[in-house]
């Protein structure tokens, strides 16, 4: 849970992290408990996981008096873990990845400056063949960026979106349009990005 999370820490609030933070501990914290309940003062006949032990010798001695056997018993879990790292984890790496991939490779025509906002995808310097700084976007700036913060971007053109990234192009006379729609009598803040 907590490698499908990583990519989307940088993007919660305080808040948020302090619960995604409390509930990796207080997972960490249970398990120990679970298979350490001497450390804990807790005698050893209350140990939750002791009776599943017991479940090997039944499953082991129901395997040798089957003759046929249709289907996979497995004594333990190993089995189960070599194919959730192997098959489902790799799988689920590449869909989080690959509209990183794409974005970059899209970036990588391009001439503007690329920069990060509010997202942290060290590959996609990788995949867009530059260093990307990870900064408050400016006129004329390829950003990649979450999708939910789109809104707050200046004036942009929407290059490329898709689960949950997206990468734009700020367009290069925003400081110009804003400074023309200023009145001479009037103070007008001129930022170059988004205000966060």
């Amino acid at each position: 849970m907590l490698l499908l999370l990583a990519g989307r820490i940088d993007g919660l609030t305080d808040r948020w992290r302090r619960w995604v933070v409390a509930g990796v501990a207080s997972s960490v914290l249970l398990l120990v408990v679970a298979f350490f309940p001497l450390c804990f003062g807790l005698a050893s006949t209350k140990a939750p996981f002791k009776d599943l032990r017991g479940w090997r010798e039944s499953v082991a001695t129901v395997a040798q008096q089957a003759q046929s056997v249709q289907f996979l018993m497995v004594p333990s879990l190993s089995l189960i873990h070599i194919l959730v790292s192997n098959q489902v984890l790799p799988l689920v790496a590449s869909v989080r990845q690959l509209p990183v991939k794409e974005a970059g490779l899209l970036a990588r025509q391009l001439q503007a400056p690329a920069v990060m906002w509010g997202i942290n995808a060290p590959s996609f310097s990788v995949y867009s063949g530059r260093i990307v700084e990870r900064r408050e976007p400016r006129p004329g700036d390829v950003v990649l960026t979450q999708s939910a913060r789109l809104p707050a971007l200046a004036s942009h053109e929407l290059l490329y979106q898709q689960h949950g990234i997206a990468l734009a192009r700020i367009s290069p006379t925003v400081a110009d349009d804003e400074a023309a729609s200023c009145a001479p009598a009037t103070a007008c803040s001129q930022t170059t990005g988004p205000t966060p």
